[in-house]
């Protein structure tokens, strides 16, 4: 309106404008400048192929991180220890050896008990001790110890060697527990450390997507502003277009020189109408000076997400440093993983190694503690056999003796005869005896009968027969006041003879003192039936009450060891009496079950019982022996 107010040059009104499309000659489509920016900004902004660049690392890390891999390797050398100690828990060395040795040795404990010869024994055995026999007792008893010490020692070794393989497995059983529980300590550590650094990289993404997301969102907002920087540039490139190329300055410099000319000539409708153009081309500039305004505030916008944008960089350099640093830190965590994998390996395989130096050295021990037994029992029973031949020994001398004696007696006999032959031919009546005659028949009486019991004794019956024939004539002499059956000798008793018969009188006190000692040892003897009576009716109350093998050959080994301790006390060898009781307190002391140990304590009571019922006997007899000195 002010240019046709004023006569001023006319801009184009909006709907004159040229169209928004605008074709070339040859009517092709040619957009406007501005379309053009426009599309060059619709490109993939910088700050966009930095976000893809940010998410590709994101979905990188929600890949299989390392430290799930170390896991693995983790879980995977577990098995192999694993595997390796299942190889080692098969049958080991020294577990075969047990089961190759338990075999024989039950096979030699049954033909230990079904040994005929021992049964048929013992069978006689009892019926000697139903009769009373002592002197039977006393062979068969012999003969039980002989057999049983040359099959019992094989049998008192194996249950040794069993009892040793049994206390050795056990051992090694404890040490495979103790370590199995420690591998599974060691598994459920390296199974906790495995989760805390699962959770580590979850937590260590969860914060990674959070980040990605935020810098979207920046993006996003910078993307926006933009957008309105573009919009706003749009809308300034519009209004140039609109309003031209002229500026309104000039305009107002020569209308402001009109003006002042027409105040000079005082032509107020001039000034009127110069006024009013000036003010609309003023109103123009306070437009361009809005714009001005606008254009500084869009530069200010521009500068502001400039300095974002480069915010956005040093933050995603400080992100991708930090990740860098991330997969150095989890790389050396895994390098430290995998030498620590490697030391608990190198460490079990040197437990597995010690363990099985371990295993020999017990064999080697084991097997050396055998052989000294084996020794040791060698030569104890070279020992028993050597007292065997000792004893034999000496019955075959009082055998001897005995024999000796009794042609000795025979000697005096005829002497004695020849003797009171000579009297009776002298006495001119042949009847009666003398005092002196009757006394020396009761004296050979007396000495016969000694003879006879210790004949008997000894189980010489022909010997026996003859002084009980030789004590009855010399009875029925005393009865008939003359000697019966006596005939005539053909030479007379000489001087050399009678001071044989004074000899032969003057040693009876020496055969007297051995007479009691066969006597206590025949005593002692009847002891040790006892004892070995009251071990087998235990032995045989133990099998009627249904115990295990191992608790029958314990009580046979005690009953062993109960009669060898009786021989050792026959013997007077105190320290062998020490050792075998030692002996038989450990074997007692290993009894666990409360059946075993009450028919302990009822044996001991029972030996106490026998012992206390022995030294009463020996007590009486010494008091009787006392007695007849007196």
């Amino acid at each position: 309106m002010a240019q046709r107010r004023f006569g001023l040059p006319q801009r184009q009104d909006a709907r004159e404008r040229q169209p928004a499309v605008i074709y070339d000659r040859e009517g092709a489509y040619q957009p406007p400048p501005v379309e053009q920016a426009i599309g060059q900004d619709r490109q993939p902004a910088p700050i966009r192929q930095a976000v893809g660049q940010v998410r590709q690392p994101v979905g990188q890390v929600r890949q299989p991180a390392p430290i799930r891999q170390a896991v693995g390797q983790v879980r995977q050398a577990v098995g192999q220890v694993r595997q390796a100690v299942g190889q080692v828990r098969q049958a080991a060395p020294i577990r075969q050896a047990v089961g190759q040795d338990i075999q024989p040795q039950m096979h030699m404990q049954i033909e230990h008990n079904q040994n005929p010869q021992l049964i048929g024994l013992q069978a006689q055995l009892n019926q000697a001790i139903s009769a009373g026999n002592f002197q039977e007792i006393g062979r068969i008893t012999n003969e039980i110890e002989a057999i049983r010490g040359a099959v019992g020692a094989p049998v008192d070794q194996r249950a040794e060697q069993e009892r040793i393989r049994h206390e050795a497995q056990q051992e090694r059983d404890r040490r495979e527990a103790d370590q199995r529980a420690q591998q599974e300590r060691d598994r459920r550590a390296a199974e906790q450390r495995a989760q805390q650094e699962r959770r580590a990289a979850e937590q260590r993404a969860q914060q990674e997507r959070r980040a990605a997301e935020q810098r979207a969102q920046q993006e996003r907002v910078r993307q926006a502003a933009e957008e309105r920087v573009r919009q706003v540039a749009a809308q300034r490139a519009q209004q140039e277009r609109e309003q031209g190329a002229q500026p309104n300055q000039a305009q107002i410099g020569a209308l402001q020189a009109q003006l002042n000319a027409a105040i000079s000539a005082g032509n107020f409708q001039e000034i009127g109408r110069i006024t009013t153009a000036i003010e609309a081309l003023q109103r123009e500039d306070g437009g361009e000076q809005q714009r001005r305004a606008e254009q500084e505030e869009l530069e200010e916008i521009a500068e502001r997400a400039r300095q974002r944008r480069e915010e956005l960089d040093r933050q995603e350099r400080q992100r991708q440093e930090r990740q860098r640093q991330e997969r150095q830190a989890a790389q050396q965590r895994q390098e430290r993983q995998a030498a620590q994998q490697r030391l608990e390996q190198q460490a079990a395989q040197q437990r597995l190694e010690q363990q099985a130096a371990q295993q020999r050295l017990e064999q080697q021990t084991e097997q050396q503690r055998l052989e000294r037994i084996r020794q040791e029992q060698q030569v104890e029973q070279d020992r028993l056999r050597q007292l065997e031949e000792d004893r034999r020994q000496e019955r075959d001398r009082v055998r001897q003796e005995g024999q000796q004696r009794a042609r000795e007696a025979r000697a005096v006999d005829g002497d004695l005869a020849r003797r009171l032959f000579d009297e009776r031919e002298e006495d001119p009546r042949g009847n009666p005896l003398t005092e002196r005659t009757r006394a020396e028949i009761a004296q050979s009486i007396r000495l016969y009968e000694e003879f006879l019991q210790s004949a008997r004794g000894r189980r010489e019956d022909d010997v026996a027969e003859y002084y009980t024939q030789q004590i009855e004539t010399l009875r029925r002499s005393l009865r008939e006041g003359q000697m019966a059956q006596c005939a005539r000798p053909d030479e007379r008793i000489s001087e050399t003879q009678q001071q044989e018969i004074r000899m032969l009188r003057a040693d009876i006190p020496r055969q007297r003192g051995i007479i009691e000692q066969l006597t206590r040892e025949l005593e002692a003897e009847e002891g040790i039936q006892r004892t070995l009576r009251a071990s087998m009716e235990s032995i045989e109350r133990t099998e009627a009450g249904g115990l295990s093998e191992a608790s029958r050959r314990l009580f046979n080994r005690v009953r062993i060891l109960e009669a060898q301790k009786a021989r050792a006390k026959i013997d007077n060898n105190f320290s062998a009496q020490r050792q075998i009781q030692r002996e038989i307190d450990s074997i007692w002391e290993a009894a666990e079950t409360e059946e075993e140990r009450g028919e302990r304590e009822r044996l001991i009571r029972q030996r106490d019982a026998g012992l206390t019922a022995q030294r009463d006997g020996d007590a009486a007899r010494r008091t009787r022996e006392r007695d007849a000195r007196r």
